[in-house]
């Protein structure tokens, strides 16, 4: 699932969306971007009863992402929608992510972190596969 989350940052990151962050990193607010910057976080993963293939075992999963754009309390508030629906959404897409839902209305101000966040929560549908070890000694 790891893999999974650093393609999907490196495919917002070549979007043009500018610094792209993991929700769980350890870099405090005040280093990252002063303009705009998106996060990207994990909300909710289901996996399914696996089952055999040919080297290993495979998982049905289904994840949501919740992936918001953060930019400064001065900044136009269409600049975080435009955004949204010009970079994120066509980028997730072809990581085929499927919006589920988005912010209705302007961004909403974060006091705690003196930023305006503006997102939209994703669903993506795949198989984990693992794989066995090689018996050979």
């Amino acid at each position: 699932m790891q893999e999974l989350l650093q393609g999907l940052l490196e495919r917002l990151q070549s979007s043009g969306v500018g610094e792209v962050y993991a929700s769980f990193d350890a870099l405090p607010v005040e280093k990252k971007s002063h303009s705009c910057f998106t996060v990207v976080g994990l909300e909710q993963v289901k996996t399914g009863e696996g089952y055999p293939v040919e080297r290993g075992v495979a998982y049905p999963f289904a994840a949501q992402l919740r992936v918001d754009i953060l930019t400064p309390m001065t900044e136009n508030p269409q600049e975080s929608q435009r955004i949204f629906f010009e970079s994120i959404v066509p980028a997730m897409a072809q990581e085929e992510c499927s919006l589920l839902r988005f912010d209705a209305g302007a961004p909403k101000p974060d006091l705690r972190l003196g930023r305006m966040v503006y997102g939209g929560t994703f669903c993506l549908l795949g198989v984990l596969c693992t794989q066995k070890e090689d018996d050979a000694a």
